[in-house]
């Protein structure tokens, strides 16, 4: 299973392999919606 990462992760080899999953993860996570209501304080 080592393999595979190393393969396909950039960085992994140096530890660093967790940068580009936690990249998307913030992109995705900027991008979605908190909630579908807009919802205006009065």
């Amino acid at each position: 299973m080592k393999s595979f990462y190393m393969d396909t992760l950039p960085l992994y080899d140096i530890g660093l392999g967790w940068i580009l999953p936690a990249i998307v993860g913030a992109i995705i996570g900027f991008l979605w919606p908190t909630s579908s209501k807009k919802s205006a304080v009065q």
